[in-house]
């Protein structure tokens, strides 16, 4: 066979191949920068969030929230009622020392 005819056999197979190279790195430099972007924007509300200071109301609320959460582990039958009247109880305590 003359090259010619090869090269118009093979040609397109070729063609195809860089085709899919071109795309499949296409893809890896756009998952790259979406990465990247995902980090800048992480970074950024992770600095936002360490200025933060959380007022008393919020840290009494995230505080009963995870004393629920844990207690809910051990025995499923606790409501955040419950929670709230302990805590509660605990601070009416707290407040009469």
């Amino acid at each position: 066979m003359s090259w010619l005819v090869l090269a118009l056999i093979f040609m397109p197979t070729a063609i195809a191949g860089m085709l899919v190279l071109l795309h499949v790195l296409d893809e890896r430099r756009e998952r790259r920068w979406e990465r990247q972007l995902e980090d800048q924007t992480l970074t950024r509300m992770l600095k936002k969030a360490g200025k933060y200071s959380m007022s008393d109301s919020e840290r009494e609320e995230q505080r009963r929230s995870f004393a629920y959460g844990n207690a809910v582990i051990d025995n499923p039958h606790v409501t955040r009622a419950m929670v709230d009247e302990a805590a509660d109880r605990y601070n009416d305590d707290d407040n009469r020392r």
